[in-house]
Formats: structure tokens, C-alpha cells, sequence
């Protein structure tokens, strides 16, 4: 579990590339085809159990695609993690276990 040790800056949530069209009835995003205002990243995570949302400027976008892939590797390292302890325990409880009476 040296790994989880080692990883890093993290960011929880996803990532998420979104259009929008404003309300200017004379405004291009209006027009039907246009793909609207944008590209922008959202990100999504969860506070203080409420989602929220938060536009990613562009310079900070690599970054914080390299953390959220990064808190993705930790949630993988961690049901890793609770397999393998999982696992053990029932082999330790089996060992202990008395043998059945036939």
C-alpha cells in the first residue's frame, strides 16, 4: 500500500466539457446547429454532502485532470485494497473455525 503513500495532489469529482447558450435572443448561441458558448470543463465533486460545481479556468486544466485521474487511481487502489483485506479475514476466520462434527 506504498502506492497510496506516493500518489500525490488529488482532486475528487469528474470532469465534465459543456456548452451553453446565453439568453440574447440576438446572440449566435441562438441559432439552431450552433453549438452554443464554450467549450468549458466543469468540475463536479461532493462537499459537505451537496454536489457542486466549479468551472476549471484553461491554464489550470491539465492540472486538474492529472488529480482527478489521480483521486480515480486512489479509489481503485482503495476497493483494492478492501478485497484483498476482505479475503483475509475470512481465510484467518476459517482457520480458527472448529471442524464441522459428521
Amino acid at each position: 500500500m506504498g502506492e497510496m503513500a506516493s500518489l500525490g495532489d488529488l482532486m475528487p469529482g469528474s470532469l465534465a466539457l459543456r456548452h451553453h447558450r446565453c439568453g440574447r435572443k440576438s446572440c449566435h448561441c441562438q441559432q439552431p446547429g450552433d453549438p452554443g458558448h464554450g467549450p468549458y470543463y466543469i468540475l463536479t465533486c461532493q462537499q459537505d454532502g451537496r454536489q457542486t460545481t466549479r468551472s476549471v479556468p484553461a491554464a489550470k486544466l491539465t492540472t486538474v485532470q492529472r488529480q482527478v485521474k489521480t483521486f480515480q487511481r486512489l479509489r481503485a487502489l482503495h476497493r483494492l485494497y478492501l478485497a484483498v483485506s476482505a479475503q483475509l479475514c475470512a481465510a484467518r476466520h476459517a482457520e480458527r473455525a472448529p471442524a464441522a462434527v459428521q
